[in-house]
């Protein structure tokens, strides 16, 4: 492993291991907080009325989203990603209950049950991760999924994440890391250069 491999490798560490300090209360605090500045964000971006975003299923103390999703779904479809080889494709569950375990051991739309977006129908994608920067540099859990499908997204692209998972300094790239457009915090939407 390169140098840069290991200090990625480290960095992810570091990261995990500061948001999973934030539990209980506290955590679903600053998840309502983040989802309402983002619900802001979104709706601003979604001036059409067949508005297709792009959500997660948290795992591992993640920012959970379904504030965003449960406020917004009367105006706003909702498409998951299922994992399919060394990509993801978007569904939108048919309803609530249409999701099963996927191959990464992360809740999936059951393909029986959803409808499948292709990109260049998808208006906006909540992007998550480990950690972020100003610039909109965004570490991963190291797969590619999310840089992969990045790369040739042309909808807008917003992180959720907690004020501890922003630096100020620029996280280590790849050619093949994706970059977000915006970062949403319990305290701010940082707009990325």
């Amino acid at each position: 492993m390169g140098s840069l491999g290991l200090s990625k490798q480290l960095l992810r560490k570091r990261y995990k291991d500061l948001r999973s300090t934030l539990v209980g209360d506290a955590k679903i605090q600053l998840d309502h907080k983040i989802c309402e500045r983002a619900l802001e964000l979104i709706e601003r971006k979604s001036q059409s009325p067949d508005a297709v975003w792009t959500a997660y299923m948290p795992i591992k103390n993640e920012v959970d989203p379904s504030g965003v999703i449960e406020t917004s779904q009367s105006r706003i479809r909702w498409a998951f990603p299922v994992v399919q080889n060394e990509s993801m494709k978007f569904f939108i569950p048919k309803n609530p209950q249409a999701f099963r375990l996927g191959v990464l051991g992360i809740q999936e739309p059951d393909l029986a049950h959803s409808q499948e977006m292709q990109t260049h129908d998808i208006t906006g994608c909540l992007v998550p991760g480990l950690a972020f920067d100003k610039k909109g540099g965004r570490l991963g859990y190291g797969k590619g999924y999310y840089d992969r499908f990045l790369q040739t997204f042309k909808g807008c692209s917003v992180a959720l994440a907690y004020e501890l998972q922003v630096t100020n300094e620029e996280l280590p790239r790849e050619s093949t890391d994706a970059s977000v457009q915006f970062i949403v915090t319990e305290s701010e939407i940082i707009t990325c250069s």
